[in-house]
């Protein structure tokens, strides 16, 4: 069930906490999130990366879910923290192979997550992040994923636009 307004704000919060929670499947619960209840259009397949320069990079990312002009792709760290240095070179080489996107990263032991936004400004990339820790509120998680549905889905926005608004 998608969301149909900020009264079921409540249906992103159960699935966001399913992202911190050890023996998940963090794609799929990724993919449920935004196809089932954000309205992307699945996507699936694995992109090879090759950040091996930066520890704690894993050597595939996941597709989740796409929308014109944008992907929504997985990525499973080998470090129990997301790193801005990672993030960058992770999203850096997936710009080259991919375009527009937007990363969602997973730390080893799956106890934080960051949804992730890099949006590139001149000639730097500006990551916007929104976080999922487990036993952590998720308030503001969840009404930025909210205002995301809304825009894209309630107002038409094309997704760049609405993950603009909502980052």
């Amino acid at each position: 069930m998608a969301v149909a307004d900020r009264t079921e704000e409540r249906n992103l919060e159960p699935v966001l906490k399913r992202l911190t929670e050890a023996g998940v499947d963090p794609v799929a619960v990724a993919r449920q999130l935004f196809v089932e209840r954000l309205d992307f259009d699945p996507d699936s397949g694995d992109i090879p990366i090759g950040c091996s320069n930066v520890p704690g990079l894993p050597r595939k990312v996941s597709r989740i879910a796409c929308a014109p002009g944008i992907r929504i792709v997985f990525a499973q760290l080998n470090s129990d923290r997301i790193g801005a240095t990672a993030v960058r070179a992770v999203s850096k080489e997936l710009e080259s192979l991919i375009g527009d996107h937007l990363l969602i990263a997973r730390a080893e032991h799956g106890a934080l997550c960051h949804v992730i936004h890099p949006r590139r400004v001149g000639s730097r990339v500006v990551l916007k992040r929104l976080v999922v820790e487990r036993g952590r509120p998720l308030r503001t998680t969840v009404e930025r994923l909210t205002t995301l549905y809304t825009a894209r889905v309630g107002e038409g926005l094309d997704a760049r636009t609405a993950l603009d608004r909502a980052f």
